[in-house]
């Protein structure tokens, strides 16, 4: 009678501290991620195998959800910077220049190109002082 040879599964080759990525990478291994979902226990393993994989399996669900935590907040950050500018493209608007372009860029930049020349701000407080400016150019043209 032939015995059936065993091969180790992914998780006995790779046990759950190998399938953490490393923690300056913000994405998880594709390698181990796939490793993980293709390499299920087979119905003859063990308790052991089982347990391991179930252990690994939480491991990777709580990781991805930290990811999803972290992008989430990202986004959100990111949102509330841009939101930020809102006054200020409201006051460039009000100015009804012709040659006047703006928009945010990404992260959250103010961009604003005036008569040919482009001016980007980071802070609110200094394109609220740059708007300030355009307004008393404009207020000295007209009077």
């Amino acid at each position: 009678m032939e015995m059936e040879h065993h091969q180790p599964g992914c998780l006995q080759r790779h046990p759950p501290s190998h399938l953490q990525h490393h923690p300056t990478s913000r994405q998880p291994d594709r390698q181990q991620l796939h490793c993980t979902q293709q390499h299920r226990p087979q119905e003859e393993s063990t308790t052991t195998d089982l347990l391991t994989y179930v252990m690994a399996m939480r491991e990777k669900m709580e990781e991805m959800s930290s990811l999803v935590r972290d992008n989430l907040q990202d986004a959100q950050d990111t949102q509330t910077r841009w939101k930020a500018f809102d006054q200020v493209k409201k006051d460039l608007a009000a100015l009804s220049i012709p040659s006047l372009r703006y928009g945010v860029a990404h992260p959250a930049t103010l961009l604003i190109t005036y008569k040919g020349k482009r001016h980007s701000f980071d802070a609110v407080r200094t394109a609220e002082d740059f708007v300030k400016e355009l307004r008393g150019q404009q207020h000295g043209e007209c009077g």
